[in-house]
């Protein structure tokens, strides 16, 4: 029934938080002698604990002991919000999990028949590498969907995919297979570089400069020379490493360490899509891992020519270098002007923004890797300029994200 410091014989269920009728006598009622308008002049904390009590104590049962009508509890009132429940419930993941195994397996099964009754010539040609396409799409799809019913990124079901139909496992798809469809790995890298430039607001990671500043020296650097006095030290156990000492070998090794540490914004961009990550923390890293990425292109550039000069890999140290100094400002440069290019388009586009963007990214990755420039430096200044010089940052990963 009602709570304490209630009117009796009021109806709980329809009644609802700060009801006038079931205020307290002494927060407003005018029965027991009070003059009329005394209410306005009780003390309004009394009113608002009585709207929390009420707030806490109605109860959501049915209710068809009370003579008033207008506050039964009546069937399909609430049906909706009960069916809006049941379908945001999950589904049993094992009925789901077992579906995509059987799809699974019978995809694979599909493609080893049609990989045994094809010849090389054909499986060569240009209808292989579509076939070989279409099973990745698929069967990536799928193992998405395994993961992610085991409650794993997608982005491993991806990566096991790719593993298993490789050349080197399953054989599913094949060297020249492979060497044909490295041209959506551009692709894929020129629109997630995109993805990710829209999402570095300089006035939000302000803040947050000087701890990504301190990461990077101590994460990114530290762990550099951890790795390269681990290759170092433990030169005895790897086979390659036979022949090398002094200099030599201290050159591999860091040149070992800058590519063991080196990391990955189209994971971390992935990864924050398929999370909905947001807050400092992510902005923390996904600013963090494009530092990090240039930092060590920059390293992994010296080091690799210096390396080649002294072990006679052909080429000078300094022709390396000047290389560097203009691939690097070189790709930020273009990727400025790709990003103003991008926003004047954008403006007089009204439809198929995803197209502009598919078309764009494959003109990145072909043109740029042509020309000599990073394709995710290009891609990632282009996100950055239109996400803060211009107005058309939120559209364009809007775009991107469909496409």
């Amino acid at each position: 029934m009602g709570s304490a410091g209630c009117l009796p014989r009021r109806p709980v269920c329809g009644q609802q938080a700060g009801d006038r009728r079931s205020w307290p006598l002494d927060a407003g009622g005018t029965e027991r002698g009070r003059a009329p308008g005394a209410h306005l002049y009780a003390d309004r904390r009394a009113f608002h604990r009585h709207r929390a009590e009420r707030a806490r104590s109605l109860s959501r049962l049915p209710c068809a002991l009370h003579a008033d009508r207008r506050h039964h509890w009546r069937p399909g009132r609430g049906d909706r919000f009960a069916v809006a429940l049941l379908a945001e419930r999950p589904g049993p993941r094992g009925g789901a999990g077992m579906t995509s195994l059987l799809f699974l397996l019978l995809l694979g099964l599909l493609m080893h028949g049609a990989r045994s009754y094809t010849t090389a010539e054909m499986a060569a040609s240009p209808g292989g590498t579509v076939l070989g396409a279409g099973f990745l799409l698929l069967a990536a799809y799928l193992c998405g969907v395994l993961f992610k019913q085991w409650n794993l990124p997608k982005l491993t079901g991806y990566l096991v995919c790719g593993m298993l139909a490789g050349p080197e496992a399953l054989g599913f798809i094949n060297e020249r297979m492979l060497a044909d469809l490295k041209i959506f790995n551009g692709l894929a890298t020129a629109l997630i570089a995109l993805s990710a430039g829209t999402e570095l607001e300089i006035h939000a990671l302000k803040p947050l400069f000087r701890t990504i500043r301190k990461i990077t020296v101590v994460g990114i650097l530290g762990t550099i020379v951890i790795l390269s006095a681990a290759v170092f030290l433990l030169r005895g156990l790897l086979p390659f490493t036979q022949g090398f000492e002094g200099l030599q070998m201290a050159l591999i090794a860091a040149v070992l360490g800058v590519v063991l540490a080196a990391q990955s914004p189209a994971v971390v961009v992935a990864l924050r899509k398929e999370m909905e990550a947001e807050g400092p923390l992510t902005r923390t890293v996904l600013g963090l891992v494009v530092v990090a990425e240039m930092v060590i292109v920059l390293l992994y550039t010296v080091l690799s020519a210096v390396a080649k000069s002294v072990l006679g890999g052909g080429g000078s140290w300094t022709q390396s270098l000047l290389h560097m100094a203009i691939e690097i400002p070189g790709s930020v440069v273009v990727g400025a002007l790709i990003g103003w290019i991008i926003a004047f388009f954008m403006k007089r586009i009204r439809n198929e923004g995803a197209l502009f963007v598919v078309t764009l990214g494959f003109l990145i990755a072909e043109v740029g890797s042509r020309l000599g420039f990073d394709i995710l430096l290009v891609a990632l200044a282009a996100g950055v300029i239109v996400q803060n010089r211009t107005e058309m940052g939120h559209r364009l990963h809007a775009d991107v994200e469909a496409g």
